[in-house]
Parts: structure tokens; C-alpha cells; sequence
């Protein structure tokens, strides 16, 4: 679309308006065009941690397929983005084409990259190679490709400005996840009244002290109201700290399946003004589950990743 500024932002791939989340991998659905300057973007499917650190784009014109343009270092920014919360495909897991074993909620990463100047005018396609990881039985994006023409002239990059008390300059970057702890439970059969995990993650300051409560965040996902869980669950979670010790409570009243007790660890301020952070690799010391009667339920231990 043409923006006020004279600038094309674009979405290649799987168009929101048509389809935001279906098949976990955004696929061309129709032809894009771009100028050189230009920003677009590219969809990178439903897939685990893509980042600028482990993704690679390259763009083959039709025209020189044996001088590929690796468009890597103009990757601006990778997010996800995620449906309105009270949308159909929020709510529907069938509207999301994203299958159960992806175990989060409905999200599609976005690559946004700024095109140089030096784009062979004409058609190509553009490769992309991540290690991220995608939900079992779908196919990843390294196995996808997106076409894309480079129309003549010179475009202009995304002015990355929002209107807020006044014109503002914002940063793509911005959107990124800052650094971050994931939780993901081990697969346990049934349902679950609660469970409990303990586990070490060091967070400090970067002046070596203490972080405060007020700045470590829990994220639980809905998985309650989506990707095929249960819709009754009402899982409550709670957290306690002691030094680097964390330990975090799923409560269910009607029974949870076992992936609603996945999680993430934030902690606020990490690029603001009094920046916190992870010190060292988490670990996790134990797991406790039970069911909905209280006795103990077997089970295995989490597994936790430090994303940087």
C-alpha cells in the first residue's frame, strides 16, 4: 500500500486480511511488487524463536539466478504478530490452520526487511533459512519460497514514525522479543489439577544487584481458549522468588492439559532505563504434578531455554 510519505510497506506472503494464520507457513498468494529502497515484509510462519542471529534471506532474480543478493544484513526487525483476542481465529483453533502439537497460542512471525538499491529490476524469488522450529507435520519456511518483482525506479524505506503526543520516530526493532526464559512442560497424558515447577534463573542488574519483584514478568499463554485445550480450565498461576530460585504454580480447577502450564520469564526495563537481565543459563530443579483429586501425578521435567 502507498503511504503518505511516499514509502511502500508491504506483506509478502500470506495476506492477514485473507488468511493471517492458516497453514503455519505464510505462502505467495498473489504477486508483490517492490521497488528498490523500498521496505517489505516477509511472513515466516508459526515457528519457534526465528531471530535475526539464526535466519538468513536471500533473493534470486530470474533474470542473474547465478548472482543471488543476500538480503540479509537489511533484516530490520523479526516479530510475531498475533490475531485480536477476541477474534474468530483466536478462538477457533480450526481457524488458525496451526495444529495442536505447535502447544502456543496462534502467532506469525514477520520478517521486516529494507530492499538496497543495488535489486536487479524484474521477477525472483526470495529463499529464506532459519533454525527455527515448527510445529511436527508442517513444513518450515526453509522449505517455501516467495516471489517477489523489483519494479523500476528507487522507493523509500519505512519512516518508522506512530502519532503519540505528536510525531514520533519508533524503532522496527522495537517489536522484537527482548531477552527471555521459555517453559515448556513435558507431555503428560490426561488432565491436571496443578503443577508446580521450581527452577534456578539468575537475574541481575547490570550493576550486579538484586532485581525487584516489580520487574520479573510471567507470561502463560491461553492455550485454554485455543489449539484444541481444554475451554474450561481456568488456570490460575502464581510465582514466588527466593534469591535465584523461582518457583511458578498452575492451578486448575476443572482439569488443564499439560501444555497449559507453558510460560514465559521477562523481566521489565531490560532496554529502558535501568536495564535488568538474565545473568546465567537457567536450570530446572524440579517438577511437581497433580491431579484434580490432589495426588501426585508422574511426570517428567520441563524443559527451560535462555533466548538472547
Amino acid at each position: 500500500m502507498n503511504g503518505t510519505s511516499g514509502f511502500r510497506f508491504y506483506l509478502i506472503g500470506l495476506p492477514l486480511v485473507i488468511g493471517f494464520l492458516h497453514g503455519c507457513i505464510g505462502v505467495q498468494s498473489y504477486p508483490h511488487e517492490a521497488r528498490a529502497g523500498d521496505t517489505v515484509t516477509l511472513s515466516l510462519g508459526s515457528g519457534e524463536i526465528p531471530t535475526r542471529s539464526n535466519t538468513t534471506v536471500i533473493y534470486t532474480p530470474d533474470s542473474d539466478p547465478d548472482n543471488p543478493v543476500d538480503l540479509t544484513s537489511n533484516v530490520q526487525a523479526i516479530f510475531r504478530m498475533y490475531p485480536d483476542k477476541t477474534s474468530t481465529v483466536m478462538l477457533d483453533s480450526a481457524a488458525t490452520g496451526i495444529p495442536a502439537t505447535a502447544y502456543h497460542e496462534p502467532w506469525v512471525s514477520f520478517a521486516a526487511i529494507d530492499l538496497p538499491a543495488s535489486m536487479p529490476v524484474g521477477t525472483g524469488m526470495l529463499h529464506v533459512t532459519s533454525t527455527a522450529t515448527y510445529p511436527p507435520g508442517t513444513t518450515g519456511v526453509n522449505n517455501v519460497a516467495m516471489a517477489l518483482k523489483i519494479l523500476e525506479g528507487t522507493g523509500n524505506p519505512f519512516p518508522k514514525k506512530y502519532a503519540y503526543g505528536g510525531t514520533r520516530t519508533g524503532n522496527l526493532a522495537d517489536l522484537e522479543p527482548v531477552p527471555y526464559v521459555v517453559v515448556r512442560p513435558s507431555l503428560i497424558s490426561g488432565v491436571l489439577g496443578a503443577a508446580t515447577f521450581t527452577l534456578n534463573v539468575p537475574m541481575r542488574k547490570q550493576d550486579g544487584s538484586a532485581i525487584e519483584e516489580g520487574a520479573i514478568e510471567i507470561i502463560t499463554e491461553e492455550l485454554n481458549r485455543d489449539m484444541g485445550a481444554s475451554g474450561v480450565s481456568q488456570v490460575q498461576t502464581s510465582w514466588h522468588r527466593t534469591g535465584d530460585t523461582l518457583v511458578i504454580n498452575f492451578v486448575s480447577p476443572n482439569g488443564m492439559y499439560w501444555s497449559e502450564s507453558r510460560c514465559t520469564i521477562v523481566l521489565r526495563g531490560s532496554q529502558i532505563t535501568n536495564p535488568n537481565q538474565f545473568s546465567a543459563a537457567p536450570t530446572v530443579i524440579s517438577a511437581s504434578y497433580y491431579d484434580l483429586n490432589g495426588n501426585p501425578v508422574t511426570g517428567g521435567l520441563p524443559t527451560v531455554e535462555w533466548v538472547q
